[in-house]
């Protein structure tokens, strides 16, 4: 499969000096961090398309969080296109994000590989825990599973053949199946759940500390599945999830958004028609259901005490 994107977008150094690339650097910014945030393409898109006022807001709570960003690299091709060319909105709203205040990584996906061996010591169990990973979410996207199945070194992620305990197979998986990406394929949304599920067995990390921005509800269930299927014995922690519903209905409860007018101003902007929450509506409800309003009835909604409690 020829891929249409690139790893290297032509105006990327505009970008560059506001991220971290090296691994050692990445890998102490997320072991000091409170929260991890690895925003999706349409993520970064929503948010960067909000008036600077509210994007500074999006800036102060993710600080009140101690949060880091991390943009996958599969992310960043997505961002820049088959043009191979960033947008000038998500280049500024990065750019004034790390001057703010908050790290961001350019999270090689193949990172997970060297965070995994300085707990476990073996490139095996490494291995182990990424064929794990790839069982789970192979069979959600097309590229995935046609780069594994395709691939003679790659296919024991998908078989039960010996894992190889003397090389590296993160930087082979990663790499090929960036260099697969397709058209619509979702790849950005499941490679950071790769990298979340790899993650969460690191045991000295809390759960929801590994957190995806995302507004694909596809993508999110899947996530969502995938982490809750590690064994209890291996890792009891679970990915955090958040839409941008979500991440307002927070950042009113907490402050950040003054009033029905601001709540009504950034969802609006991101759903200009209607929108579709899975919510908690009444204090008897046991399980989410889905919910669509216009912005300002779903603004109203979140100003009203106890009346609605988004889970997506």
């Amino acid at each position: 499969m020829a891929t249409l994107y690139s790893e290297n977008p032509d105006n990327f150094d505009e970008l560059e000096p506001h991220l971290i690339t090296e691994f050692e650097t990445c890998k102490s910014a997320i072991e000091s961090a409170a929260l991890v945030i690895f925003y999706d393409t349409c993520a970064v898109q929503h948010h960067s398309a909000l008036p600077p006022q509210y994007q500074l807001k999006i800036y102060d709570y993710l600080k009140s969080k101690n949060a880091v960003v991390a943009v996958v690299k599969c992310v960043l091709m997505e961002l820049a296109g088959d043009r191979h060319h960033l947008h000038s909105q998500v280049i500024q709203y990065l750019k004034a994000m790390a001057e703010n205040g908050i790290k961001i990584i350019l999270f090689d996906e193949s990172y997970v590989f060297g965070f995994l061996t300085d707990v476990y010591l073996s490139a095996a169990t490494a291995n182990e825990k990424l064929r794990y990973a790839v069982r789970n979410f192979n069979k959600a996207t097309t590229t995935i599973r046609e780069t594994v199945n395709n691939n003679a070194e790659l296919k024991v992620l998908v078989s039960d053949d010996e894992i190889p305990a003397d090389k590296d197979l993160c930087e082979s998986f990663f790499s090929l199946v960036r260099s697969n990406k397709q058209h619509k394929d979702n790849l950005g949304e499941q490679l950071i759940g790769i990298c979340i599920y790899i993650l969460l067995h690191l045991p000295a990390e809390p759960t929801h500390k590994f957190t995806i921005f995302t507004d694909d509800k596809g993508a999110a269930r899947i996530i969502s599945s995938s982490t809750r299927s590690i064994p209890a014995d291996v890792s009891d922690k679970r990915a955090g999830i958040f839409s941008s519903a979500k991440l307002f209905q927070n950042m009113y409860d907490e402050n950040f958004l003054a009033n029905e007018a601001e709540l009504k101003e950034v969802i609006e902007k991101i759903f200009p028609s209607n929108i579709s929450v899975l919510a908690l509506m009444e204090k008897s409800d046991l399980t989410t259901s889905e919910y669509t309003f216009t912005a300002e009835e779903l603004a109203h909604l979140i100003t009203l005490k106890n009346t609605i409690r988004i889970a997506f």
